[in-house]
């Protein structure tokens, strides 16, 4: 991609509207399992994280790539036939965004870098997204793109270690239509998300591959449920694919009363997201 400046990318801004109406929060509400409580009705402030499925990308079929993603939008320059993984965010929730109001976003590309030459030859970008409801900026959200070579085969990925000294450990029940569901929801075609043989032959996984974003939700909720409010601050990192075959584990190390790290985990062995979640009380 030598022809390509993509310094000539950085500063790009689009902005995008959307909402999540009732219906659409009954629907969120009903994959993500809260089971526990009521749905949200019109007006009602909407959990931190859920402003991810107001804003999906409609693209025609004639214009989705062979591993079903289509071109973010015309801020992001082509990036080929690569795995395309969401890798990291950083967040900062402002005010609450409500359920049925009209949702602003503003996205900037704030940097593209490249590493690495040949087959190991990746890109990075960064966007900054403004979130607006009716009462103006609610969410500030760094998001971190990745753009790596498919493999030959399937990669060795280094492991980090469990965690240490747990304050709260749960198990979540992953499934195929759950992740079919959750993908519906933001209409993530990504077909590494319910196409297995694909999967595995052309993008060398295991098997179907948990969203980066699902995980964030569940950890997310996780934290909200536990500590009886929303953080004010959350970020997230992917350390490692999680697999549908996969059992899960949440898990929280309070680092602090006001700052708590969260975790999903895979049969005790290794975490696979890890994420920081700070309240200002």
């Amino acid at each position: 991609m030598d022809q390509i400046n993509f310094n000539a990318w950085i500063d790009r801004t689009e902005t995008f509207s959307g909402a999540i109406s009732e219906q659409t929060a009954k629907q969120i509400h009903t994959v993500l399992g809260k089971a526990a409580s009521a749905p949200l009705a019109d007006g009602s402030p909407l959990p931190s994280l859920w402003h991810w499925f107001a804003f999906p990308s409609a693209f025609p079929a004639t214009d989705l790539h062979e591993d079903g993603n289509g071109q973010i939008s015309e801020l992001i320059p082509p990036m080929g036939q690569n795995r395309r993984v969401s890798t990291e965010g950083h967040l900062e929730f402002i005010q609450p965004l409500k359920v049925g109001e009209t949702l602003g976003r503003s996205t900037q590309v704030a940097n593209v870098e490249r590493f690495g030459d040949g087959e190991k030859e990746r890109f990075r970008i960064s966007l900054d997204h403004q979130i607006h409801g009716d009462a103006g900026l609610c969410v500030l959200e760094r998001q971190q793109i990745d753009y790596l070579p498919i493999p030959g085969d399937e990669p060795d990925i280094a492991l980090q270690t469990v965690p240490c000294g747990l304050d709260i450990d749960e198990p979540y029940s992953l499934s195929t239509p759950l992740l079919f569901r959750y993908s519906a929801l933001t209409f993530n075609a990504h077909r590494i998300h319910y196409d297995l043989p694909y999967a595995q032959n052309i993008e060398k996984y295991p098997d179907i591959v948990v969203q980066p974003q699902l995980q964030a939700n569940l950890l997310m909720d996780l934290a909200t449920r536990h500590r009886g409010s929303a953080p004010m601050f959350f970020s997230y990192r992917n350390l490692h694919p999680l697999f549908s075959r996969d059992a899960l584990r949440l898990q929280v190390v309070r680092h602090a009363p006001e700052e708590w790290h969260l975790y999903s985990v895979v049969d005790d062995r290794h975490p696979c997201m890890q994420a920081t979640a700070i309240w200002e009380d």
